[in-house]
Parts: C-alpha cells; structure tokens; sequence
C-alpha cells in the first residue's frame, strides 16, 4: 500500500539554526556583517532571522533551494558552524478520525503515510480500562499540516491538533515548565499566594494571571483563551511564537475581553447622547435662564408627581430583567465549557447539538465550540427519548409519542379482532407493555406541559 500527501503538499525544513562550534558566537558580530553574509550565501533580501537565547541564529528558509545552500556551508564570518533544523518549528501535528484505521498499528501508520514521523491513537478511560479510539494525532514533517491525507484509497480530513496552554506548576504563569520556573516559592494555585498548597487553602480566588475571580487553572480566565488562540493560530499557519503574537495578539485582546458580560449588557443599554445643533456645536453655549418669580412661575411649573417617578422605574426594572437573561447563556456556556475541554476526545462536534431551553425570550445567540469546531445550535433535540424544544412546551415531544402509541393501538385493534385475543385481560396486558410504558416513559419531564398540549394524549388514554 502506498499511501502519500496531497499533491503541492512538499515539505522541507522551514527552520534552521546556525551554531558555533567554539567559544565565539556568531550573534555577537556586527548585524550588517552578518546581514550581507546571509544575502551573499541565499541571495535574498528578505530573509527572516531572529536570536535566540543561546546566542545561535534561526533563519526561516522559503525554498529547498536555500535549504540545500545553507547546509553547504562550514564556516560563518569566519566561525565554523553547525546547521541543524530546528528541533520544534520544522514539525506540526494534525487529528485525523476514520474507523477504518482502527485495525491498523501506530507503527503501521508512521510506515505507510508519507510525511508522518509519529503516530498517537487517543484512548479514553472506561473504568479501570482504556478504551482505543478512532482518533489519531499524527506528526508531520512539516512546519504546516496539510489538510488532506491519501490513506490507501481513503481521503481523510486532518484537523490542526491545538494543544492545551502549558502552566507553570510552580508560579502558575504560562509558557514555562516548573522545571524553568525562576519564582523561589511555590503560588497557590487558589488564591495565588504563597506559603501554601490548594489542599489547604480556604481563601476566595483569585487568579495571579488576569487578577480575576477564579483560580489560576481555570478555562474561563482571559489569560487561559488568550493563549489557547496563539496556540491555535500557530497550529493552523506555522510560524514562531513570536510572529504568531504579533499577528494575533490585537485582535485577541479585542474579542476575550476581561468585562463580564453583564457589564458589556449594560454598556449597550446606556441612553444615546443628546443630538447635537445644526451649526454642528460651533456655537458658545447659552447661559442658564434665571428662575421664573411670582404666581405665574408657581403656575407654570408643574410639580413632580410620583406617577412618573414610577414610570422611570419600570423600564429600568425591565432592562435588569433583560440583561439577566442576555447574561444566562453565557454563565451556563462558561461553566459548561471546562467540561467539553475535558471531554473532547469522547465528545464528537458532528453528532452534538446545541439546544438552549428557555420559556422566556433568547436576546442573544447561545454559541459553543469544541476544540475549534463550532456545535450547531438546533431548535429541538432528542436525548434519551424525549424531545426538548427551545421553549419547553413539550408539544414536539407529544406529537411524536402519539405516533408511537398510535402504531401499538392499531396493533391491538388487529389482535381484538381474534378470537384468542378478545379476552379482557389479554389486552390489558398488551396495553400496558406496548402503550402504557411509552407513556410512562420520560412522564416526569414533559407532564409539566400545559393541559391544551397534553390533551393531544387523550385518544391514546381512552
């Protein structure tokens, strides 16, 4: 079998370090020497290089061509050196899910697919067993995965796989291990304090990255989303960290604000400013009029009533009402959101629903993604046999149990008709196994739907 990338899908190494073979590092000579030596070597203007922490120099490549005349030198300003890829960029990891590759080996896999230098199947937690699943994470030899694969005579799709944010155990800030930490003492994780562990800390929380209400492990804070979407840009386009932080970072800081959404309510609920004069407020302000005196201005001036006081009041209430409803989706879909983070291996994006319940009206779009895949926001769903509608009336869920009993009824019709089946007691039996316990079913949930709705049941009842 021979299994191969789509074609256009060449791979070669993006990313290349130069590193000094003695004491002498090559960073620290002149930047114009060492820019006219990359142009004199790749013949190219435009040629990315960065410093790194260990004084070696990356260069991004945009050719093989380059890549092959880069690997021919030994020696640079005079300083011999080493070229090597670099150990992390020139790689990219993508999600595939076939059933078909379930009887297939991991080494099978990284033999067979072209481009695929590692192999991982996904396997979920079933008690004390671990269950394999038809999900593989593949690593290609690229900076970019493609997002197609030839798999024999199978096409399949490949999902860039974005990993989860690392937090430092020990200071619980981002993009470092515990082993790198520089912080002398441990934080909580908690109340982002130090002296003490989260066993045994009863203190509000307080996160240490966005100073919000919650603990630093949270995957609602700000901080968390921030670096989760870097590190989904890089996974979908490549690129270094840094390149990927200057492209993302403004337009991050945009849509993860650290406003709660009440606030971000009341903010599109304020009064629209006064309208301005049509000299376009060129002209100098009025003085205030004085006071009117005597019985006419007593007379002209009518006195506050209480009624309008109160009619202020009403609109304001609403608003309140309103913006608690507005912020209910979100709450639910916050608290929601860490759980399908946990269970996106077990969680499938194509057969979920998104189905938001409530009598009273939506204000906004409830919205849910699940490991970048948006879940389709549907106006009834079935689980468990019972059918919720969006306003949990129920009467969807009625209609389709009265065509279930309907289909039993006609049945028994049939079987009263005989003469072994006429007897009372053999048709009372078979009304309560065929009839009777579809009723029964799920009659704790949608009985609280209003009579007119149930009223629909009485031919079955009868």
């Amino acid at each position: 079998m021979s299994v191969s990338p789509f074609a256009g899908w060449s791979p070669f190494k993006k990313f290349m370090v130069i590193s000094s073979k003695g004491s002498a590092k090559v960073a620290d000579r002149s930047p114009f020497k060492i820019h006219r030596e990359w142009r004199s070597i790749l013949g190219d203007k435009t040629i990315e290089v960065t410093k790194l922490g260990s004084g070696d120099l990356m260069v991004e490549l945009k050719s093989n061509d380059q890549a092959k005349k880069l690997g021919a030198i030994a020696t640079f300003l005079d300083i011999p050196v080493t070229v090597s890829p670099h150990k992390s960029l020139n790689s990219s990891k993508g999600v595939i899910r076939s059933r078909d590759l379930r009887c297939c080996s991991e080494e099978e896999m990284v033999e067979e697919l072209s481009g695929v230098t590692h192999a991982r199947r996904i396997k979920v937690r079933r008690g004390e067993d671990k269950i394999q699943t038809d999900t593989v994470v593949l690593t290609f030899d690229s900076p970019k995965p493609p997002s197609r694969i030839r798999a024999g005579y199978l096409t399949l799709d490949v999902r860039p796989h974005v990993p989860l944010p690392m937090r430092c155990y020990k200071c619980q800030r981002y993009n470092h291990g515990k082993d790198r930490c520089k912080k002398p003492a441990a934080v909580c994780v908690r109340c982002g304090k130090g002296g003490h562990v989260e066993r045994d800390c009863s203190a509000d929380p307080h996160c240490v990255n966005c100073k919000g209400d919650h603990t630093a492990s949270s995957k609602i804070c700000p901080k968390f989303l921030e670096e989760q979407a870097i590190l989904r840009y890089k996974a979908e386009n490549g690129g270094t960290f840094q390149q990927v932080r200057k492209a993302v970072v403004v337009e991050i800081h945009k849509t993860i604000s650290t406003r709660t959404f009440a606030s971000a309510v009341k903010s599109q609920l304020r009064t629209k400013p006064a309208a301005l004069p049509k000299d376009g407020g060129r002209s100098a302000p009025s003085a205030p009029s004085a006071p009117p005196k005597g019985k006419k201005a007593q007379k002209d001036s009518p006195a506050p009533s209480p009624q309008g006081a109160a009619e202020t009041e009403v609109p304001a209430k609403r608003r309140a009402e309103k913006s608690k409803r507005q912020e209910a989706p979100r709450e639910t879909l916050n608290r929601f959101a860490p759980l399908a983070m946990d269970a996106e291996d077990t969680i499938s994006t194509i057969t979920s629903k998104l189905l938001y319940a409530a009598r009273q009206r939506i204000y906004t779009e409830p919205a849910l993604h699940l490991d970048g895949q948006p879940i389709p926001v549907k106006g009834e769903a079935k689980f468990l046999g019972v059918v919720f509608d969006s306003k949990l009336n129920f009467s969807s869920h009625v209609k389709y149990l009265k065509k279930k009993c309907l289909k039993a009824l006609n049945l028994l019709r049939v079987v009263g008709h005989t003469d072994w089946g006429a007897d009372r007691g053999t048709l009372l039996k078979l009304y309560r196994t065929l009839v009777r316990s579809k009723l029964d079913y799920g009659s704790v949930i949608y009985g609280s739907a209003k009579k007119h709705v149930l009223r629909a049941l009485d031919p079955i009842h009868h």
